[in-house]
C-alpha cells in the first residue's frame, strides 16, 4: 500500500472520529441522576428543576439515603437545580445534566451555599460555573446590599429614593456585570458554559449592539454554534440586527380564557394594541401586572386594547396565575386550543419574557420594550402612550 493511500485513510478516519466525538459530545437524550444524602432526611423529598426538562419540575422521595431522577433532555446539555425538602426547604444547589449517568453525593446542603458540601461525579461545567460565580459574587452582593439601602432608607424616611436614581445606580451594576460576563466568555470560547452564558446573561440582557453580539458569537467554533443553543442565540442576534419596528406584523386569532374568538385585525383602524408576553413562572411578568393594570385604567376609554399572551405550556399553571392576578383585559394562551397559528412567537420574535408591541391604528409595531430600549419602569411605553391618546 503505497504512502499516499495511507494518508488518505488515516485523514478519513481522522475526519470520521472528529464527527463522531461532536456528535457524541452533543447527543441529545436521557439521562439518569442517583444521589445520595443522610438518612435523617428519609420521608422528605428532593425536587429537579429544569426549563428543558420534560415536566418541568419532578420530584425524588428519600428513601434509605438514597434519591433518583431519570428524564429526557432537549438540549445537549441542561441547566438544574435540585431542592431538598422535608416539612421546609432544607437547601438547593444548581448544576448542569447531560445524556447518560450521573452522580451527586451531598454531605451536607444549606440555604447558604457557602455550607453546601457536594461531590459532583460525571457532572460537568461544576470547576467553570464556580469560577464564574466567583467573578460575579461581589456585584450579586452589591445588587441585595443595594436593595436593602432602598428598603432602609424608606423605612427611616418614610419615603423612597428617586426612580432615576435608583434606575441609575442599578444600570451600573448592571453593566458591570455585563462587562464581567463579556470577559469570561472570551476568555472560555471553547466551553459549552460559556456558550450558555453568552445566550442567557449576554444577549438576552443587552439589548444594543447586536454588531458586537454578533461578533462576538463568531468565535465560538463552528461545532458549538450548531449546538441547540448556538442556534438559538444565531436566531435572536439577526432579530436584533433587524428591528421589527414599524412593519406590520400578520394578524393573529386567538381564542380567550372566557371562549370568546377575536382577532388583532378587529383593532385596525380604530384602536392601539398592547400585546403582552407573559408567563405564570416569570417574575418581572408578575411584577409588572399592576403596572397593566394602570395602564388598562388610564388608556382603555381612549382606545388601548390589552392583550396578554401566556407562553405557559401547562394550562392550568396560567389559569392559576390568572385568578392569583386578576386582569380584566383580553387574555389567552399560545397553547393550540387557544391560537391555532404555533407561529405566534416567531412572528413577534418573543425569545425573552415579559415582551411588550404596542400597534397602533394602521397594525405597524411602534415599540417593543427590547427594541426600543426601554427601562424597567417602561417610562418609552408609558411616553408613547400619553403622546398619542392623550
Amino acid at each position: 500500500m503505497s504512502i499516499l493511500i495511507k494518508l488518505h485513510k488515516f485523514l478519513l478516519f481522522t475526519i470520521i472520529g472528529q464527527l463522531l466525538f461532536f456528535a457524541n459530545l452533543f447527543a441529545q437524550g436521557n439521562f439518569k441522576l442517583a444521589g445520595t444524602i443522610d438518612k435523617k432526611y428519609d420521608g422528605g423529598y428532593v425536587k429537579l428543576m429544569g426549563s428543558g426538562i420534560k415536566y418541568t419540575s419532578i420530584k425524588s422521595e428519600i428513601k434509605n439515603g438514597k434519591f433518583y431522577f431519570s428524564d429526557k433532555i432537549e438540549k445537549e446539555y441542561e441547566p438544574v437545580r435540585i431542592e431538598v425538602w422535608k416539612n421546609e426547604r432544607i437547601g438547593d444547589v444548581s448544576f448542569f445534566v447531560l445524556p447518560g449517568n450521573m452522580r451527586i453525593n451531598i454531605r451536607n446542603i444549606d440555604t447558604d451555599s457557602k455550607k453546601n458540601d457536594i461531590d459532583f461525579i460525571n457532572i460537568p461545567f461544576v470547576d467553570i460555573q464556580q469560577e464564574y460565580a466567583d467573578l460575579n459574587k461581589n456585584i450579586d452582593k452589591a445588587y441585595t446590599d443595594l436593595y436593602r439601602f432602598f428598603d432602609s432608607v424608606k423605612r427611616v424616611n418614610a419615603v423612597s429614593l428617586s426612580d432615576s436614581l435608583q434606575r441609575n445606580l442599578l444600570l451600573d451594576l448592571k453593566q458591570r456585570k455585563l462587562s464581567n460576563s463579556i470577559g469570561f466568555v472570551k476568555s472560555h470560547l471553547s466551553s459549552y458554559y460559556a456558550l450558555h452564558s453568552f445566550f442567557y446573561d449576554v444577549v438576552l440582557r443587552s439589548y444594543d449592539n447586536p454588531d458586537s453580539l454578533a461578533y462576538i458569537y463568531s468565535l465560538f467554533s463552528n461545532e458549538m454554534q450548531h449546538t441547540v443553543i448556538g442556534k438559538q442565540i444565531d436566531s435572536v442576534i439577526s432579530k436584533k440586527l433587524i428591528p421589527p419596528l414599524n412593519k406590520e406584523l400578520p394578524f393573529i386569532s386567538f381564542k380567550t380564557n372566557l371562549g370568546d374568538t377575536y382577532s388583532i385585525a378587529d383593532y385596525k383602524g380604530s384602536q392601539y394594541v398592547l400585546v403582552c408576553f407573559w408567563a405564570s413562572w416569570c417574575g418581572p411578568c408578575i411584577k409588572n401586572i399592576p403596572l397593566l393594570k394602570e395602564l388598562d385604567d388610564t388608556y382603555q376609554s381612549k382606545g388601548l386594547q390589552l392583550i396578554s399572551i401566556s407562553i405557559d405550556d401547562n394550562e392550568e399553571w396560567w389559569k392559576s396565575a390568572m385568578l392569583r392576578n386578576p386582569m380584566l383585559w383580553l387574555q389567552t394562551c399560545t397553547l393550540p386550543k387557544y391560537i391555532v397559528d404555533q407561529t405566534i412567537k416567531q412572528k413577534f420574535a418573543v425569545d425573552a419574557i415579559p415582551q411588550y408591541f404596542l400597534i397602533d391604528k394602521s397594525g405597524k409595531v411602534v415599540y417593543n420594550n427590547f427594541q426600543s430600549k426601554d427601562n424597567d419602569s417602561y417610562d418609552e411605553l408609558q411616553r408613547i402612550l400619553e403622546m398619542q391618546l392623550n
